[in-house]
């Protein structure tokens, strides 16, 4: 099948970004990968309407490539939060919509890539003003070549609800292993690696300027969810403190 673009250019070469790449290639589609840093590379490719950019770099890098690529390309993000990436992207009237596929892994780098990453996953869509309807379709029929089942969604909405399934899991993750290390001694982890504190701290792995990033852009989302995480908490201290094991049973049914 003909790509339905001129040039498709992938900005970032990380998990995200070489997946999309080596999918691509199953479809016989040629993409052109820079590495994030790559900004004056990008500006030499005279970039024009029937080009295709996907930004898949930290969010904050995101909004430095919006700051300045031209109006014309159709222009895709893949990051975690959408908000402020929409916002930057509608004060410059740019082609643009906003991706997020739920893929990927806590391994980082190119070397994480893998051409079956989106297959059967949900990748949520947050169009602009500027990006019109027939923009939105091929971007919706770009992810189904992928194997992802696309998902409209308001971008406001869409951090409201990634605050809760994935940023606050994160938050929660690597401040437990933190707790962790400080009770059992640094390298305990490594050296008795229970389930139980592997299936809980696993995404703690991940790359920790991709999650500062996040924290960042959505932190009014990611802090009202530590309060709360935080007001559980506490509920179960003051359980423990009174030794109600009846009370203690039913938190944990409800959860």
């Amino acid at each position: 099948m003909t790509a339905p673009f001129q040039r498709i250019v992938i900005i970032g070469l990380g998990q995200i970004g070489t997946s999309i790449a080596l999918a691509l290639r199953k479809q016989k589609w040629k993409s052109i990968g820079i590495d994030r840093q790559g900004a004056g590379r990008v500006s030499k490719l005279n970039l024009g309407k029937n080009d295709f950019v996907i930004l898949a770099v930290p969010v904050r890098t995101i909004l430095h490539y919006l700051s300045f690529l031209p109006r014309g390309p159709l222009i895709m993000d893949v990051g975690s939060t959408k908000g402020s990436i929409v916002r930057a992207a509608e004060r410059r009237r740019l082609r643009f919509i906003g991706a997020h596929p739920i893929a990927g892994t806590e391994r980082e780098g190119a070397s994480a890539g893998d051409s079956e990453l989106f297959r059967g996953r949900f990748c949520f869509l947050t169009a602009t003003r500027f990006a019109p309807l027939s923009d939105r379709r091929r971007i919706e029929r770009f992810w189904r070549r992928l194997g992802a089942k696309p998902v409209r969604i308001d971008p406001a909405r869409h951090d409201r609800l990634f605050g809760a399934l994935s940023h606050l899991p994160h938050a929660v993750a690597y401040g437990l292993i933190r707790a962790v290390a400080a009770l059992a001694g640094g390298n305990a982890a490594v050296r008795y690696p229970l389930a139980g504190l592997k299936d809980t701290t696993r995404v703690a792995a991940s790359s920790p300027q991709m999650w500062a990033d996040i924290f960042m852009e959505n932190r009014a989302v990611v802090l009202n969810g530590i309060r709360r995480f935080q007001r559980e908490l506490e509920q179960l201290s003051q359980l423990l403190k009174r030794g109600e094991t009846g009370k203690i049973l039913s938190w944990l049914r409800a959860a």
